[in-house]
């Protein structure tokens, strides 16, 4: 058997010919598609769940602000500009860390 780091691409006979077909069909070809299928799919899977969760939350928030009335408005606002504030004060941290 021909197992080696390099082989006889030179030689033109059917058996040689095969071997290299085979080589590069089954020890290339093969797993860079195997590879490539595998990472579209995981893609894939991931924007469908960014989507779904995307929906989710957004649902949620819809049903939020239906139901907030009063005390629940203000707590509501509380809690928004709380976040704003924390989100500008992980951005000016990682600025500043950078």
């Amino acid at each position: 058997m021909q197992v080696s780091c390099s082989w006889d691409y030179l030689t033109r006979s059917a058996a040689n010919l095969a071997y290299n077909y085979c080589l590069m069909s089954f020890e290339f070809v093969l797993p860079v598609t195997l590879i490539v299928v595998c990472y579209v799919g995981i893609v894939l899977s991931v924007r469908r769940q960014a989507g779904e969760l995307r929906d989710i939350q957004s649902s949620r928030s819809d049903q939020q602000l239906v139901s907030a009335t009063g005390d629940d408005q203000e707590t509501n606002r509380m809690q928004r500009e709380k976040r704003k504030q924390e989100y500008k004060l992980a951005k000016v941290h990682g600025h500043a860390s950078s």
